[in-house]
């Protein structure tokens, strides 16, 4: 499933990415800890020069918050009940920009538009979800690049709120393993 092309200086990826993250919500007055996750899914990338790739990717990722008592953090809204939230699964794109600081060391950095596919614990209102669906984040990290495997170790900054109410934003590290040139 790894497919690579060639062209001049210039050259395309197509490779699978497997690993993990811990991320929380931020905001809202609960308090939240981190929750670990899987996240996986397929990555391109398109080198125009030795210095410079830009890349993107359909990742699935696990994510969300907890507290000690129940498992979920409570955000108070305005419509005077608390919203119950607990880990998320996303459908991620993101989408980087890799500036190639050394041979092997890349510096990434971008934009990374997600969808909330589901949602463990939420409240409604008028009965619809507390929630937004579509979340947009902005990462930025590092990337060691091996031989056949790359590592990546990036932390995401959510730009947009999970809850309707404007209360929650979720961040996110992840370290995860490609594999394949």
């Amino acid at each position: 499933m790894l497919c690579c092309l060639g062209m001049q200086a210039q050259e395309f990826c197509l490779k699978p990415v497997l690993g993990g993250n811990v991320s929380t919500l931020t905001g809202g007055k609960g308090k939240g800890k981190t929750e670990v996750g899987v996240v996986g899914g397929l990555e391109g990338e398109y080198r125009f020069n030795p210095g410079f790739s830009l890349s993107a990717a359909v990742l699935y990722s696990q994510e969300g918050c907890s507290d000690d008592e129940s498992s979920d953090i409570e955000i108070y809204s305005p419509y005077g009940h608390a919203a119950r939230l607990g880990r998320m699964n996303l459908v991620k794109v993101p989408i980087l920009a890799n500036f190639h600081l050394v041979k092997a060391l890349h510096l990434q950095a971008g934009l990374e538009p997600a969808y909330v596919t589901k949602l463990e614990r939420s409240s409604t209102v008028n009965g619809k979800p507390d929630y937004k669906h579509f979340i947009v984040g902005v990462p930025i990290g590092l990337r060691l690049a091996l031989k056949r495997t790359d590592i990546c170790l990036r932390y995401t900054y959510g730009l947009t709120n999970v809850c309707q109410d404007n209360h929650s934003s979720t961040f996110s590290f992840l370290l995860a393993f490609t594999l394949g040139k």
